[in-house]
């Protein structure tokens, strides 16, 4: 009989704030505010994340700069340095890999771990989480808050709960009661378009959500709310077996549309090709990746498919230098073939790890541009920062 799972969910409290906070003396305890786009009167930027001082007075992540200003006067504004975040990111994940080998990490932020392997060397999930909580604040000078369960879901949602600086513990025998009077919300994929919809039957609470469910069977919810709610069904109870998994290690990282409606307009296929660039040099980053290959995909309306590559003088991970060559592909192609196009899609391929080229040195630093990027769509989602180039014709395809 296996071992019951002993997973840790371990998440930075205010991250880019508080590196702000470590690094500057004067701003510890006050109400700072981390963005883009800050400058004298004027924020005209986004914030991206702020202190627990500034979070008393409503100020909250993506929220607009003006506003926030507006609801904290005497916030200080910081330009973020999303170069140093990464790197503490970075610093952060091999402190926990001083613990087990199984990490998951989820954002800049915030990992998983799977300690089922290593609990022998440990009284308890709380004592382990308790020493990491200790490690991180030695090695780092930062706070993280740790939950404790035996799945993903409940680990989070433990974090959750004993946020900021905490350590707390869910059980999976307790979370049919702790979870009976909390919103939906806490529910993976329950966001504010689905709340609003359950609220609409009057599915307010997760109790509300479990009782409809289990007066229906599978077919009945899939028909009435689609299979995403099967899931839910367990999450109810408190069970989720999803593992704890690094990415499988990738021969290439690619991405690819096709279009509704054949597409030939240049502009188009450039900001389709520019944007899938963007995703996928964020997801080579993110595996300490490098790539020296760039193939485009092709499908004509005829359903013939063609691929057209192209190879770096050294490998890189940066966005522009793949969009280059990247686009000179597609200048290329479409010079030859100047007509439409079902599908397109952009293959890093050729790939080294960035560890491996940096025992030999590198000439290349990293990219504040990219490092900024990443990490703001790490922390909002992939879509919420993007090259003004790869939108500008979006709406067309």
């Amino acid at each position: 009989m296996p071992l019951p799972r002993t997973i840790l969910h371990v998440d930075m409290d205010a991250f880019f704030a508080s590196v702000e906070q470590r690094d500057n003396p004067e701003l510890r305890g006050k109400p700072v505010i981390v963005g883009g786009g800050w400058g004298g009167e004027h924020q005209r930027g986004v914030v991206t994340a702020a202190s627990y001082e500034a979070r008393k007075f409503g100020v909250r992540a993506a929220m607009p700069g003006m506003q926030a200003r507006r609801l904290c006067p005497q916030g200080i504004f910081v330009r973020g340095r999303f170069d140093v975040y990464a790197q503490v990111s970075r610093q952060l994940r091999a402190i926990l890999h001083t613990f087990t080998p199984d990490i998951q990490m989820v954002s800049i932020d915030e990992a998983f771990i799977d300690a089922t392997g290593v609990m022998h060397a440990h009284a308890s999930g709380l004592a382990l989480g308790q020493a990491i909580k200790i490690a991180v604040k030695r090695e780092l000078h930062l706070n993280c808050t740790v939950g404790v369960s035996e799945n993903k879901f409940l680990a989070k949602l433990a974090s959750d709960l004993y946020k900021p600086d905490g350590l707390g513990e869910l059980r999976e025998a307790d979370a049919p009661q702790r979870l009976a009077t909390m919103p939906v919300t806490v529910l993976m994929g329950v966001g504010p378009k689905a709340a609003a919809s359950l609220a609409q039957r009057g599915l307010r609470t997760v109790a509300d959500l479990r009782a409809w469910l289990d007066a229906r069977d599978d077919a009945q919810v899939t028909r009435e709310m689609g299979e995403h709610a099967l899931g839910w069904r367990r999450q109810c109870v408190g069970q989720d077996d999803r593992p704890v998994r690094e990415r499988d290690e990738a021969k290439s990282i690619g991405k690819e549309r096709t279009f509704g409606e054949d597409v030939a307009a240049p502009e188009v296929l450039r900001a389709t090709v520019l944007g899938q660039v963007e995703e996928t040099t964020r997801r080579l980053r993110a595996a300490g990746l490098k790539c020296r290959g760039v193939t485009l995909k092709l499908r004509t309306p005829d359903f013939r498919t063609f691929s057209r590559s192209t190879m770096l003088d050294a490998p890189t991970d940066e966005t522009g230098a793949v969009w280059a060559a990247a686009e000179g592909v597609l200048t290329a192609w479409l010079a030859a073939h100047p007509g439409p196009l079902r599908l397109i899609g952009v293959a890093l391929h050729d790939l080294t790890a960035t560890g491996q080229m940096e025992l030999f040195g590198s000439d290349q630093k990293p990219n504040k541009v990219d490092a900024a990027a990443d990490a703001i769509a790490a922390k909002f989602g992939k879509g919420s920062i993007t090259r003004a180039g790869a939108i500008a014709k979006r709406t067309e395809a």
